[in-house]
């Protein structure tokens, strides 16, 4: 009998050395009232809420998965996370955090959005947002966005009345807009964004910004202006994809394609910008 407790003993050390695999902490219309860690799984199916009295904070290497649902048939996942107090979601390079669709064939639209109103303090840092109808929907909030990877949404992000400063994202493959922003304060710098139909859209300003050291490479339109923009602007210290003023008005949606707005003026960069993109 002896082989036998040999056996057993090897195959219970065998076991405790695969890692166990918890089940997913399951949010369905959820209200948090009061300050709140997120680690692990979390399985969002419906509406959750953050009041203005709490703070969500999201631990390194947590993965929050969006259930499809479109109850309103308008063709986008019903999936939120709505966010009136803060949300502090800061992964690291090694453990980032996921916000995902839980589809294994996700597209983009399969959740709504992380919906932000009247926040103090949105801080999201190398998180990977990807398969939402707009991402980051923020309105009267103070935020950053860094070293994360947005893509495979339909817009990557809308913001309005905001400060947000956007910095060492790689942002691509959105269906829509990379950064969507209209009447805020907006520092967008050191990104790389590639590949999505508009790389940056202002749909129209009344505060400053800056817009500066991004690689804005194979876009469609690698920047537009809204259809009722009507003021001139001027861009200064990006890279472009080339260093032909002529090719690079081409993919500028601006005066050029829409005789009622403004004109976008461009002085490149000689080269790409090496440090552009997540640390």
């Amino acid at each position: 009998m002896r082989w036998f407790y040999s056996a057993l003993l090897i195959l219970l050390l065998a076991a405790c050395a695969q890692p166990l695999k918890t089940a997913p902490q399951i949010f369905s219309d959820l209200i948090i009232a009061e300050d709140t860690t997120w680690s692990g799984a979390i399985l969002i199916d419906g509406r959750v809420e953050v009041l203005r009295s709490a703070t969500l904070t999201i631990a390194p290497g947590t993965d929050i998965a969006f259930v499809y649902r479109d109850d309103n048939r308008d063709g986008l996942g019903d999936g939120t996370l709505v966010v009136k107090g803060e949300l502090l979601a800061i992964g690291t390079a090694r453990q980032p955090i996921r916000f995902r669709s839980a589809k294994t064939d996700p597209q983009p639209g399969d959740w709504l959005e992380i919906a932000v109103d009247f926040s103090k303090n949105v801080h999201l840092r190398y998180c990977e947002l990807r398969d939402s109808a707009y991402t980051l929907h923020a309105h009267f909030t103070k935020g950053i966005v860094e070293d994360s990877h947005i893509h495979h949404n339909i817009d990557g992000c809308r913001i309005g009345q905001a400060t947000f400063t956007f910095q060492h994202n790689l942002i691509e493959h959105n269906t829509g807009k990379g950064i969507n922003f209209r009447n805020s304060r907006m520092t967008v710098r050191r990104n790389q964004i590639q590949n999505n139909v508009a790389g940056i859209f202002l749909f129209e300003n009344d505060q400053p910004f800056e817009i500066s050291g991004n690689n804005l490479v194979n876009n469609q339109y690698q920047f537009r202006l809204g259809d009722f923009y009507t003021d001139d602007i001027s861009l200064k210290g990006n890279w472009w994809g080339t260093v032909d003023l002529a090719e690079i008005k081409k993919l500028i949606y601006d005066q050029r394609a829409d005789a009622e707005i403004g004109v976008v003026s461009i002085q490149p960069l000689p080269e790409k910008i090496n440090d552009a993109g997540p640390r």
